[in-house]
């Protein structure tokens, strides 16, 4: 089945590679990242000069540009909307060999994978039940080194399959997305908001405030960006289910539908109620992107996911089905500061267009 995939507020997956004043130059409301092969192929540039002055931490390519009267646009690798301005590290997305950004398929299936997760735990108290021993057996294993991640791979073995080769999402195919051009990519900046101590907005409110951190700048697919993705069932494994020990039932179009919308509505109130409790004079719009967000697929179809880096640790875990035992976990996986009841008590908030908005929120609409 192809989806047509719409990105409503930017969408970053990382790459790994940090770029800095040795890498790129932000001029003219754009970031130039610079590709050193078309810079030492140049007549004038000596490549071992030029590889002498990198190792030293206060070389700017920007000033050794100007220095030698050569143009940015002449030696790019590829350039993206900056209309703010960058300081320290820009985190860069992945792409592709020829260049182009995409979405890779395993983000989109990630959170599939969460959302499916939730759905089987809280589909009877009996789940439920076993969830909660499996959580509660995964805190009491917490001494071992490897214990978080251990934690979580034996409560999917109990909903998921026992290992890789019976996992039953092995079923259900994602594509990367379809290229994404440069022009479409900006740089922007993700404000990191924390809890701080109390603080009263107004005389009569007691509510605390949440007060910016630091800023983080990262290479994002803007808002309005389209895509595809491909999800499909294959017919194989989903015909032959029970032969395998695999469980698919719940891995059609419908179903899936069904199961994000479960999933997200119940995430996007859990944010609500964060935004409502801890404020900030710049959150308003977050909260009313949260009062908008669900109705695209109750009243046009597909799926709304959070995808990507900036989502949060609630995005990725099923543990709010729990909440009396996330003190425990917080405890067992030594999680946030102690002495804070709030967990997770940061956001990370994209700032476009002077107003703060969430990071990570596609649609996938049926093509």
């Amino acid at each position: 089945m192809r989806y047509r995939l719409h990105v409503i507020t930017p969408v970053h997956v990382g790459n790994g590679i940090r770029l800095g004043k040795m890498d790129c130059i932000h001029k003219n409301g754009k970031l130039f990242v610079v590709d050193m092969q078309k810079l030492t192929s140049l007549p004038g540039i000596d490549p071992d000069e030029l590889s002498d002055q990198l190792y030293y931490s206060e070389f700017d390519i920007g000033n050794f540009l100007n220095e030698m009267n050569i143009p940015p646009a002449r030696v790019m690798a590829y350039s993206v909307d900056c209309r703010c301005e960058p300081h320290g590290y820009v985190l860069s997305c992945i792409k592709d060999g020829t260049g182009m950004a995409y979405i890779p398929g395993s983000s989109i299936k990630g959170a599939l994978r969460t959302a499916i997760l939730w759905e089987r735990i809280k589909s009877s108290p009996e789940k439920m039940e076993r969830a909660r021993a499996e959580i509660e057996a995964a805190v009491s294993r917490a001494r071992s080194s490897n214990a978080r991640a251990e934690a979580a791979r034996e409560l999917e073995k109990l909903f998921l399959g026992r290992d890789p080769n019976h996992d039953h999402l092995r079923a259900l195919r994602v594509s990367d997305s379809g290229p994404i051009p440069t022009s479409s990519l900006e740089v922007i900046k993700v404000e990191l908001l924390s809890l701080t101590g109390e603080k009263l907005l107004e005389k009569k409110m007691d509510k605390k405030l949440l007060e910016k951190k630091m800023d983080i700048f990262i290479e994002a697919i803007k808002p309005g960006t389209q895509s595809w993705v491909n999800i499909d069932l294959d017919e194989f494994l989903h015909r032959n289910a029970s032969k395998l020990d695999m469980d698919t039932h719940d891995l059609r179009e419908k179903e899936l539908e069904r199961i994000t919308r479960s999933y997200c509505s119940e995430y996007v109130e859990s944010e609500k109620n964060f935004f409502s409790k801890y404020t900030n004079p710049e959150t308003e719009p977050v909260r009313d992107f949260y009062n908008r967000i669900m109705q695209l697929p109750e009243r046009r179809g597909g799926m709304v996911l959070r995808i990507g880096w900036g989502g949060g640790w609630h995005g990725m875990t099923v543990a709010r089905l729990f909440p009396e035992l996330i003190d425990d976990l917080r405890r067992a996986f030594n999680l946030g500061k102690r002495n804070v009841p709030e967990f997770p008590k940061t956001r990370r908030l994209a700032m476009l267009e002077s107003r703060l908005q969430p990071m990570g929120w596609v649609w996938l609409k049926p093509a």
